[in-house]
C-alpha cells in the first residue's frame, strides 16, 4: 500500500509542496519568450567616467548631437554661395531643398530661420539656417 505524505488543507484538498524542476521549463531568469530578464548593471563601477559627464577618454563636457554650430556664410541676397568649413572656403554648387521656420513667437526669443541644404564643390551636402531674428549663420547637420 502506498501511502500519501501530503497534508490536507483546511478545506480538504492536499497541499502540494514545490514541484521537483521541470528540465523542459525555463529556468527562473527567463522570461515567457525565452529572454533573460533584464537585471540592474551599475556601469558606474565598470565606467566610472560616466559619473563626471565626460566621454569615454574623459575630454570634454558632452553636448546634444546635431547642435547648430556658428559658421561663417557668403552670401548673395537669394541664398549662400560659400560656406568656410574648418578654415577652408567651399563654393555651394547647388542649393537642394529650402524651407522657413517660424515658430515660438509668443516668447521673448521667437524662432525664425531660413533654412538651406546646400551640395558644395567638395561633394558634400551641408544644412545651414540663417537665425533672421539675429542675422547669424549657423550649421546644422553635415554629412558627406
Amino acid at each position: 500500500m502506498v501511502t500519501d505524505t501530503r497534508t490536507a488543507r483546511s478545506d480538504g484538498r492536499p497541499e502540494l509542496g514545490p514541484s521537483p524542476p521541470d528540465p523542459h521549463s525555463r529556468s527562473a531568469g527567463e522570461g515567457a519568450t525565452g529572454h533573460t530578464r533584464a537585471t540592474h548593471i551599475d556601469s558606474t563601477k565598470r565606467y566610472p567616467s560616466l559619473t563626471h559627464g565626460r566621454g569615454a577618454r574623459g575630454e570634454g563636457k558632452l553636448r546634444p548631437l546635431n547642435s547648430p554650430q556658428p559658421i561663417e556664410v557668403e552670401s548673395s541676397e537669394a541664398s549662400p554661395a560659400a560656406v568656410r568649413l574648418s578654415g577652408h572656403r567651399f563654393v555651394v554648387e547647388a542649393v537642394q531643398e529650402t524651407w522657413r521656420i517660424d515658430d515660438e513667437w509668443w516668447r521673448e526669443r521667437p524662432v525664425s530661420r531660413t533654412y538651406w541644404r546646400l551640395f558644395l564643390a567638395n561633394g558634400c551636402t551641408i544644412d545651414v539656417y540663417r537665425d533672421d531674428a539675429r542675422g547669424r549663420w549657423y550649421k546644422q547637420a553635415y554629412t558627406g
